[in-house]
């Protein structure tokens, strides 16, 4: 394996995914990980034998994307619907009041999950929409102690 150049990012450019052969991943995040203000993050990838490796800004994240649009448009966290199917989406979800993993999602974001969507190739997000946007459930009663 080779060393990694440093890069000037460019501010416009937020985040680079990549798919890298998951022998070689472990040594390419270490190396990644050497270049200041980089976040890197792993998860098993579409094609066999490849780890989809996303390297970006520490804050270009979904989290910190989702509580600047939240905190503009006035929406309390427990408000927003949080959709994943990987551990980047971890912090996402954590942020939201109502979590839900996809049905292709990793073991670890299904049991931070509230709810389990069909697969993305079974239209899971169409059933979110429907299910909790377009129809969403009623609100649970304040219980007063």
């Amino acid at each position: 394996t080779g060393s990694l150049k440093t890069y000037k990012i460019k501010p416009a450019m937020s985040s680079v995914c990549l798919y890298v052969d998951e022998k070689l991943v472990n040594d390419f995040v270490k190396q990644v990980k050497k270049i200041p203000l980089l976040l890197v993050e792993t998860t098993p990838g579409w094609i066999k034998g490849m780890n989809e490796v996303a390297v970006k800004h520490i804050h270009a994240t979904k989290f910190m994307a989702l509580q600047t649009v939240a905190k503009k448009l006035g929406l309390n966290p427990k408000e927003c619907v949080g959709v994943g199917d990987s551990g980047n989406d971890i912090t996402l979800l954590n942020f939201c009041g109502t979590k839900i993993a996809m049905g292709n999602a990793t073991e670890r974001l299904k049991e931070l999950a509230h709810h389990i969507a069909p697969t993305v190739d079974e239209d899971g997000l169409a059933w979110v929409i429907e299910k909790f946007i377009l129809n969403p459930p009623p609100p649970l009663p304040v219980v007063k102690k």
